[in-house]
């Protein structure tokens, strides 16, 4: 918590304020003495707030001084529908509902080794697991060496690092592999794998794509059964 200040006029002030308008009081406009006021931080420190996903299916009440640090972890952030056509923004919760019911995804089971289909002109496969439903997106291009493959996760912050994906390639002469990290969003957009992907040169043809995806840990967000 930044370390409130109290002039000798009785105006309060954070100590970051203080240092902008270089120690003078922001009220007053004047340099004055200052002290510092723990009562008024105590008081602070004891405020219990809603999180500002409540809307959204949150019911946790926080200490005011911990609340920015579960809202960057909240389940029930704010995510966007990743079929373009579509406006949806609601929990993630009730998003993989919404997308198993009113979009088209390839359904997968985690520790599953699955074979994947994607034509050179295809951008993007979506994937959705099917007991949490949670949604993967398989991004694809052809670029000039040949063409890249990596998977995303549409998701809150506290996904990260929370699941690990595989992708193999095998064709006559070749077996190409890689382990990844999806990176996590909560807005996905279609785009060229720039980073962390899988390169298949032009050289191999006829292959077939293999894409397993597990969970890194045990987490407390587990969304399985009828939890929307």
């Amino acid at each position: 918590m930044v370390p409130l200040e109290v002039c000798d006029d009785g105006h309060t002030s954070c100590y970051t304020c203080l240092i902008r308008s270089e120690n003078k009081c922001p009220s007053c406009s004047v340099p004055k003495g200052f002290n510092h006021c723990r009562g008024m931080e105590k008081l602070i420190a004891s405020l219990r707030v809603e999180c500002k996903n409540k809307k959204f299916g949150c019911q946790e009440i926080l200490m005011n001084h911990k609340r920015a640090k579960h809202e960057n972890i909240c389940p029930h952030t704010l995510c966007f529908c990743p079929d373009s056509s579509c406006g949806l923004a609601a929990s993630c919760k009730l998003l993989y509902n919404h997308f198993s019911r009113h979009h088209s995804a390839i359904q997968f089971v985690y520790n599953a080794v699955f074979n994947l289909r994607v034509e050179t002109t295809q951008k993007h496969v979506i994937l959705q697991e099917r007991n949490e439903k949670v949604i993967f997106i398989v991004n694809h291009d052809v670029v000039g060496h040949g063409r890249v493959f990596n998977v995303d996760c549409v998701g809150p912050d506290t996904f990260k690092n929370g699941f690990v994906y595989r992708l193999t390639v095998k064709s006559m002469d070749a077996c190409l592999s890689m382990e990844c990290v999806p990176e996590v969003s909560t807005k996905w957009k279609e785009h060229t794998p720039d980073n962390n992907y899988l390169t298949i040169p032009s050289r191999i043809t006829g292959f077939g794509l293999q894409v397993c995806i597990k969970k890194a840990q045990k987490e407390s967000w587990s969304f399985k059964g009828n939890g929307f």
